[in-house]
């Protein structure tokens, strides 16, 4: 079941249908995403400053109101030179933490970016749901979001558990408009995933089918030039 809950605040106010499969999710989740930021995040522009942070799992309703009591106490007191930071949050699918903000603008500040983070790592680990670090990889598979180790990778490639279509969050997106645009969720080969485990994904798909798989639906793979 996809849910996601938000909040606003402002300071002025593999084989063609397991990958046609796949790219439906990717294509229904994008849609989704885009449908739950029309009023958690409907007041910011494009160009505004996005952080992505995801739980290991999704939270529970006792969480997610630990989550939003945690953060609403923590915002009065965010500022960038004195200046209140106009911000907005939300929770997509109960494990992604999306917080955007307005204010700082093209003059970051180090500290102010410090204090939320610090916040937000302490939400986590009061709910004990540290966020995903480096050597985490969140992926859609069955139509839910899954933790992988990245030393999990190659023998789920191998196995067939991933596959080239396989969608993959990307919790780097800098800006607003990138999760707007659909870009939080890509396929496994146009990703440095792809890239790194070419010979594992080869191995189960074959070059000609896989080609004409991204071309079919639009997408052109990086793994295959």
């Amino acid at each position: 079941m996809w849910l996601a809950v938000g909040y606003k605040f402002s300071t002025r106010d593999s084989r063609r249908s397991t990958f046609d499969f796949r790219h439906s999710t990717l294509r229904n989740s994008r849609r989704l995403y885009t449908e739950s930021m029309s009023d958690a995040f409907s007041a910011f522009p494009d160009s505004a400053r996005l952080w992505l942070m995801a739980f290991p799992r999704p939270l529970d309703e006792g969480e997610k109101a630990k989550l939003a009591e945690g953060f609403e106490s923590f915002r009065p007191h965010w500022k960038t030179h004195t200046t209140p930071i106009e911000s907005g949050w939300m929770l997509l699918e109960d494990q992604i933490f999306a917080v955007v903000e307005n204010t700082m603008g093209t003059s970051p500040s180090g500290c102010s970016i410090d204090a939320m983070l610090r916040a937000s790592i302490k939400l986590a680990s009061i709910l004990e749901s540290p966020f995903l670090d480096a050597q985490s990889i969140l992926v859609r598979t069955a139509g839910k979001l899954r933790v992988v180790a990245k030393t999990e990778m190659e023998s789920l490639l191998q196995d067939g558990t991933l596959d080239a279509a396989t969608p993959v969050i990307d919790l780097g997106l800098l800006e607003l408009g990138q999760l707007r645009s659909g870009k939080l969720e890509r396929p496994l080969a146009k990703t440095w995933i792809g890239r790194k485990y070419r010979a594992s994904l080869e191995s189960r798909v074959s070059r000609a089918d896989v080609s004409q798989e991204f071309r079919v639906e639009g997408y052109e793979s990086t793994l295959y030039p």
